[in-house]
């Protein structure tokens, strides 16, 4: 198309303008996609890093509920201890019977040997 004149309306547009803008939007597309694939790799290595925080956490929730299930054991056994001191003093010929089911109780025994390895 040509204006009154009779010059091209591409003129102003010349061909070292139009291919120095076009480089720069290569030079610019160049730019975000590195940009955009560095995003992607730290995100990567977020992500990975949050997996790895959360085997940790559940690590350490496995340890939190053992321990406490063996406390509630423990708890209990000492409890259980408790009652038959108190009935040995209320009746000595009972002796040998709570020696027997004292010896029966496992986790007693798993008690003391487990407090055996730390001392």
């Amino acid at each position: 198309s040509r204006n009154m004149s009779g010059e091209s309306d591409y003129s102003k547009y010349d061909l070292g303008r139009l291919q120095a803008e076009l480089e720069q939007e290569r030079e610019m597309k160049e730019m975000l996609q590195v940009s955009v694939s560095d995003l992607r790799r730290t995100m990567n290595e977020l992500q990975d890093r949050l997996h790895s925080v959360d085997g940790e956490e559940n690590e350490w929730k496995t340890r939190y509920e053992t321990q406490t299930e063996l406390n509630g054991q423990l708890e209990r056994q000492i409890s259980l201890i408790h009652e038959r001191l108190e009935d040995l003093r209320g009746n000595p010929m009972d002796r040998l019977a709570s020696i027997r089911s004292y010896d029966d109780m496992t986790v007693v025994s798993d008690l003391f040997y487990c407090i055996g390895d730390r001392l």
